[in-house]
Order: structure tokens, then sequence, then C-alpha cells
């Protein structure tokens, strides 16, 4: 049970880590573009 929660918490990290890597890198498109 403890071992499937820390992999949920873990996962959750990862996707929270990707969705900002993916918003700086749209911000910074659009930094470029003006």
């Amino acid at each position: 049970m403890k071992n499937t929660l820390k992999k949920t918490s873990d996962e959750k990290c990862k996707n929270t880590y990707n969705y900002l890597l993916t918003y700086l890198f749209l911000f910074y498109k659009i930094v470029i573009a003006l």
C-alpha cells in the first residue's frame, strides 16, 4: 500500500514537472515571437 502511494506521488510530481517545462517552453516561444 505504501509503495503504491509513493509511486503515485512520484508520478504526480513528474507530471507537474513536465507541465511546468511545457509552460516555460511556450512562454519562451511567445517572448521570442515578440
